[in-house]
């Protein structure tokens, strides 16, 4: 089995990022929460606050929608296209994507792409309250080690130096740079 992270990895940019703006370009319900929840991003950028307090803030727009799934699935009709292409011919049915995205939203791609294992951020979607621990550096490993024991991936592939921990449990890691895959060297 081989694990990926999603974000500027097999996505080109960030899942949350690309959604907050489509929320609040598109629906005039969510825009009284966009201040706050740019806001706390902000803090959470500047180390002043965890994910852990910064996301349920942010996701606070989720509960003016009845079916949240629905305005997802929408939203990756749109934005699909930033697959990496290379993702395409690396696939294999055993893949484990491994994101600190919140599962809800990966949900519509993840079936799209025929990815079954999945280990992301556990987020109410009525409410935007997590569910545990942001899935970032040594949670994700954790979250890895509590599916799998001791199985460890063949190839870890990520864009970010926060994921040194996973690329350490992998036989192989790699760090990828736009299109660009290359071993991980910091190992």
């Amino acid at each position: 089995m081989n694990a990926y992270d999603f974000d500027d990895t097999i996505l080109s940019g960030d899942t949350e990022v690309y959604f907050w703006k489509y929320i609040f370009d598109n629906f005039k319900k969510a825009l009284p929460y966009k201040e706050q929840a740019y806001k706390y991003r902000k803090l959470q950028q500047e180390g002043k606050c965890s994910r852990e307090i910064s996301r349920p803030v942010i996701y606070r727009f989720l509960k003016e929608f009845d079916d949240i799934s629905e305005v997802v699935t929408k939203f990756w009709a749109l934005h699909e296209k930033f697959i990496k292409p290379w993702y395409a011919l690396a696939y294999e049915k055993t893949d484990v994507i491994i994101s600190g995205t919140p599962l809800f939203l990966l949900k519509p791609i993840m079936q799209k792409l025929g990815i079954k294992n999945v280990i992301a951020t556990k987020m109410d979607e009525r409410t935007g309250e997590l569910d545990g621990l942001w899935n970032y550096g040594e949670e994700k490993v954790r979250r890895f080690k509590e599916i799998y024991g001791d199985i460890r991936p063949e190839k870890f592939y990520s864009d970010s130096l926060s994921d040194l921990p996973m690329a350490r449990l992998a036989k192989e890691a790699f760090i990828v740079r736009n299109d660009d895959i290359s071993p991980w060297s910091d190992l």
